[in-house]
């Protein structure tokens, strides 16, 4: 048990993710590392090769000096044989034959050793087998000599037209071996020392570089467990990315933050329109069983008042189901062509009905076609003209054009009231927004809201402002259709 709960913490352990600054760090240190392995190992190779190929070139030119004081020795008539020229060489006045680290091997045409110089008294020059090569050809080797490597050239030695022997002279690698060891060492050394170094500033400074995302991990963290949306991100450099993400994130909070408010506003905006419908009903109810049942004027009167207080009821209830639906999806449409002036002709009936002291206007420019549903349009219509009606006193002139500009129809709604004061123009299309002047009066300030929703489903406009002479203006735009256009 002990075990397997240790292995289990061992497990837990290591399933732990590193940290961005960890991860950064041994990232950029392991390509240093990388970098400076690959750099060593080109240096190491590159030094390596120069350094033999310059003892390539010393033992061409050595070769060549033995092999010019040996002919100048022999006797091209008589051939003087190699053995008796021994005596006359090694103890030459240039040193050819008594450089130390320098070899110098002569051998008859049998492969016989007839000559070698001082420091081979003991040894001699042997070729790889297999690699030595034919009497008249010219070998490069690597051999070893006592324990080191020795760079070794075979070559023919000809008297004019005859090969006599072969010259093998031979120069010790261990001068270049402890200078390429020494330099392997140093290039180790120095890589590790540079990746130590490198991975230990790397994490500091990724550290300070992070230190703005641990502030802000932890002011997030605070607005999270307070629900304190008011606390914004604090920006020490807008211009890197850190400060981008902050003011990011602080745009978010701004947006969050606004429709938290928006959602209390009309949480509580929608509470308070419908307290009203239900106290007046539960007023009356009451009446009707404290006795009122009896006295069938004010029976038939609280009735009445019930039923219109239920009907305002269902329109805000369906309303507000209505805005909840276009603010979750898109405000679903049923297309078809619809004749726009059948629509706003059935829209002015209602309207002259429910406001005959209104003076209700059409003025027809052009019979448009447009691509929608006809009871959204309805309801587009009958809320901008019931707008009207509501906030206009008896009297006021309501104009209602339909007119086609370019692909879209247009339909604006003008009157000549009190307009849209200034202040309320940029809300003016909010849920339950209302002017001061507005807020006695009908309505919980939803049909405007409503109206954009749906000119928008429908791929419309719409747009408020004040007439030059007086009065408010609203005007839709909606994309035209034709009668036999297919979806």
């Amino acid at each position: 048990m002990v075990g397997e709960q240790a292995r289990n913490g061992f497990l837990t352990r290591q399933s732990t993710p590193m940290t961005i600054r960890l991860r950064l760090t041994l990232f950029y240190t392991a390509l240093l590392g990388i970098v400076l392995a690959l750099f060593s190992a080109a240096l190491f190779t590159l030094l390596t090769y120069n350094l033999e190929r310059q003892v390539d070139r010393d033992l061409l030119e050595r070769t060549s000096e033995v092999r010019a004081t040996l002919l100048a020795a022999i006797d091209s008539q008589s051939l003087t044989p190699l053995s008796e020229i021994e005596s006359r060489l090694l103890h030459d006045e240039e040193g050819l034959f008594t450089t130390p680290g320098i070899f110098v091997q002569l051998l008859d045409p049998t492969g016989k050793v007839v000559l070698r110089s001082p420091n081979l008294i003991s040894d001699a020059l042997v070729a790889d087998p297999g690699r030595e090569g034919s009497l008249n050809e010219v070998v490069w080797q690597t051999v070893r000599l006592r324990g080191q490597r020795v760079r070794l050239l075979t070559s023919p030695l000809v008297v004019g037209h005859k090969t006599v022997g072969t010259i093998r002279v031979g120069e010790s690698l261990a001068p270049i071996d402890r200078t390429l060891e020494q330099l392997a060492l140093l290039l180790v050394v120095g890589t590790l020392t540079a990746v130590g170094v490198v991975g230990g500033l790397g994490l500091k400074m990724a550290g300070r570089a992070l230190a703005p995302v641990a502030w802000m991990s932890e002011t997030a963290r605070r607005i999270v467990d307070h629900g304190d949306l008011q606390t914004r991100l604090p920006v020490v450099n807008p211009a890197d990315e850190l400060g981008h993400l902050a003011t990011t994130f602080n745009d978010a909070l701004d947006r969050i933050a606004l429709l938290f408010e928006t959602q209390r506003r009309f949480v509580a905006d929608a509470a308070h329109e419908l307290r009203t419908p239900l106290t007046s009903i539960r007023g009356y109810t009451g009446l009707l069983k404290r006795g009122a049942a009896n006295e069938p004027d004010v029976q038939n009167e609280a009735l009445a008042i019930i039923d219109t207080e239920a009907t305002r009821l269902t329109r805000l209830v369906n309303d507000l189901l209505m805005l909840a639906q276009s603010e979750a999806v898109p405000l679903e449409v049923v297309c078809e062509p619809v004749a726009l002036i059948a629509v706003v002709t059935d829209v002015l009936r209602q309207e002259r009905l429910l406001a005959p002291t209104h003076v209700w206007r059409l003025d027809r420019r052009a019979g448009p076609i447009v691509r929608g549903d006809p009871d959204r349009l309805h309801q587009l219509c009958l809320n901008l003209l019931d707008n009207a009606r509501r906030h206009t006193p008896p009297g006021t002139h309501v104009d209602v054009t339909l007119d086609v500009s370019g692909a879209f129809a247009v339909l604006t709604i003008s009157d000549d009231g009190p307009g849209i004061p200034d202040e309320a123009r940029p809300h003016l299309f909010e849920p339950f927004f209302r002017p001061d002047h507005a807020r006695h009066g009908e309505g919980a300030g939803l049909g405007l809201a409503i109206a954009a929703r749906i000119a928008a489903a429908h791929d419309g406009t719409l747009e408020a402002a004040n007439n030059p002479s007086g009065g408010a203006s609203f005007k839709i735009c909606l994309p035209l259709t034709t009668l036999d256009s297919d979806e």
